[in-house]
C-alpha cells in the first residue's frame, strides 16, 4: 500500500513562465508521471487508456464532450482529468485504524489536498451522533442505516447523496436532513466490488 506524500499543501509555490504548448507529448508525460505516484502501472494503464473511450471510463473532472465514436485519440483526456481519475484509483487506503487516530474535529482543520492524499475508504464508517470519529461498519448495518433513514425521509427532496466516480470504488454519504429535520449519522463506504 502507497504512503501519502510527505509534502505539505501550505508548501511556497513558485511560478514559471508560461508554457507555449498544452498538450501533446509533455502532457501525456506528466499525467503518467503523477498517475505512477498514485496506483500502480496496471491500473494506471487501465484508467488513461480507458478514459473518454467508447466502452470506457467517463472523466471524472469536467463535462467537456468526447468526440465521436471512431474520432478519439487513444489519450482523450487533459492533465488535470489524469490526475483527477488517478487520485481516485489510488493505491493508498484509508482504514478504521486511521480514523481512530485522526478525530473528526481535526480532520476539519486539514486542507482538501492532504484529505485526498491520505487515500480511499477500504470499508463502510459511521459517524454517530455526538462522536467525533468515524467507525467502521458491517455493509449489512450501513445499507440498514441508510435505508431507514431516507424511508424515515417526509420528501425525496430532504436527501442529499455524494458519489465519488472513481472506476474502482464508489463513497455514498447519507446526510443530515435539512434545517428542523432530526439529525441522523454519516455513512460512507466503497463499494462492494472494490478491488484493491
Amino acid at each position: 500500500m502507497k504512503k501519502a506524500p510527505r509534502h505539505r499543501p501550505d508548501d511556497r509555490l513558485s511560478a514559471t513562465p508560461p508554457k507555449k504548448w498544452a498538450a501533446g507529448v509533455p502532457a501525456v508525460t506528466h499525467a503518467l508521471e503523477y498517475s505512477l505516484e498514485e496506483t500502480t502501472v496496471r491500473r494506471t494503464a487501465t484508467t488513461l487508456l480507458t478514459m473518454n473511450q467508447v466502452a470506457g471510463i467517463d472523466c471524472p473532472g469536467c463535462a467537456w464532450a468526447d468526440p465521436a465514436p471512431g474520432h478519439r485519440h487513444r489519450n482523450e483526456y487533459c492533465e488535470n482529468g489524469a490526475k483527477h481519475i488517478n487520485d481516485e484509483a489510488t493505491a493508498r487506503r484509508v482504514t478504521a485504524d486511521f480514523f481512530r487516530t485522526h478525530p473528526v474535529s481535526e480532520l476539519g482543520r486539514r486542507s482538501d489536498l492532504w484529505l485526498n492524499q491520505q487515500g480511499r475508504l477500504t470499508e463502510p464508517m459511521v459517524k454517530r451522533p455526538d462522536a467525533d470519529h468515524y467507525e467502521p461498519i458491517s455493509w449489512h448495518q450501513a445499507l440498514k442505516l441508510i435505508s431507514a433513514e431516507l424511508t424515515s425521509l417526509d420528501s425525496p427532496d430532504e436527501a442529499v447523496f455524494y458519489t465519488s466516480r472513481a472506476p474502482y470504488s464508489t463513497t455514498i454519504s447519507s446526510t443530515p436532513a435539512p434545517a428542523g429535520s432530526r439529525s441522523s449519522p454519516s455513512t460512507s463506504a466503497p463499494s462492494p466490488g472494490t478491488t484493491s
